[in-house]
């Protein structure tokens, strides 16, 4: 196998993982978007590939020996591994890091026409334990600085798998999108002396911008949505690490994805979407100005020259009509 490696950009400062690879991936999907594969899916429980790469799984009550509910898997054609040696080098006027870090697919139930939109939200429960496990086992390399939860739902989305899973990687870089959302908190925290995620749902608490929300969790579209019908899962309380989150909180959060994902299905006719967990780096302690978050990130249009050259999105759908639209399709408010 060709090893991965980090290069960076010198002119904007951005890091890239170069993977041959990972063109190697299976994929469910034919050239139409259909799922043609679901027989000999990698993730169904009959795959014998599964018990090989297997690091954790769980059971359900009464569940017979050998069965399970999630599982996760060493991934078979990682992004970055931990076979590779951390160490960085130049080539003249460039900086490389060798693709060291670690990459595990959660498959998040044995059902292979689950999705988390469709899934009861004790069943989501077991997912998130399983996440917070996985984050606090991999925090323990010291080597690995950032913990990046990510998952894609249909062909559009990337997705090469129907089967439900998510996919966490972790690397020893700080990927630039976190380091900007870090830069601006710490500005605006600066200047307010308040975390702009908690100022962020003060302001929008009482607003149209507002899906859902309970206790401990609020699902808004944001002011600025890049996309039509993104969403943000915020926590209500400040919290800048997702694997601190409480054994009392999880079943809030739970019913925040339940309801967001599942008015997302219901609203749209079970659109691809892709999202992420953004947490604070591993290195650092208890953030007084950063806030774990969820972003949900439906794609019902591509991305073209403008928005690639500028970085402004063009969004076709205000926020605002949004949620309005998404709230109608959740369960409970």
């Amino acid at each position: 196998m060709t090893t991965p490696d980090f290069r960076k950009d010198p002119v904007v400062g951005r890091w890239v993982i170069v993977a041959p690879d990972r063109s190697l991936r299976p994929m469910d999907f034919d050239e139409l978007g259909e799922n043609d594969h679901a027989d000999d899916c990698p993730y169904c429980p009959d795959n014998p590939k599964l018990d090989k790469n297997e690091i954790y799984r769980t059971r359900g009550d009464g569940m017979p020996e050998g069965y399970w509910d999630t599982r996760v898997l060493a991934a078979d054609v990682p992004v970055v591994s931990n076979k590779e040696e951390l160490f960085r080098q130049g080539e003249g006027m460039f900086d490389m890091t060798s693709g060291f870090g670690v990459h595990e697919i959660v498959v998040e139930s044995s059902d292979h026409d689950a999705c988390l939109a469709t899934m009861e939200p004790w069943h989501i429960e077991k997912i998130i334990r399983v996440w917070q496990l996985r984050f606090k086992e991999l925090k323990k390399d010291k080597r690995l600085r950032c913990i990046t939860l990510c998952g894609n739902h249909g062909p559009a989305s990337g997705a090469p798998i129907a089967h439900p899973y998510s996919q966490i990687i972790s690397t020893p870089i700080i990927p630039r999108i976190l380091t900007e959302e870090i830069s601006q908190s710490y500005s605006y925290f600066q200047g307010k002396e308040r975390c702009v995620y908690c100022d962020i749902y003060e302001s929008d608490s009482e607003l149209e911008r507002v899906v859902y929300r309970n206790e401990s969790f609020a699902v808004i579209t944001p002011f600025a949505s890049r996309f039509p019908y993104e969403m943000w899962i915020l926590p209500t309380y400040h919290s800048s690490h997702f694997e601190d989150i409480s054994s009392e909180r999880i079943p809030q959060l739970a019913r925040a994805i339940s309801q967001s994902f599942g008015s997302l299905f219901r609203a749209l006719d079970d659109p691809p979407y892709s999202f992420v967990l953004h947490t604070a780096p591993t290195n650092e302690k208890g953030m007084a100005y950063y806030h774990w978050h969820i972003e949900v990130m439906p794609r019902l249009t591509n991305v073209a020259g403008f928005e690639w050259g500028t970085g402004f999105h063009i969004n076709s759908e205000s926020p605002e009509e949004a949620a309005m639209k998404l709230r109608e399709f959740c369960e409970d408010i």
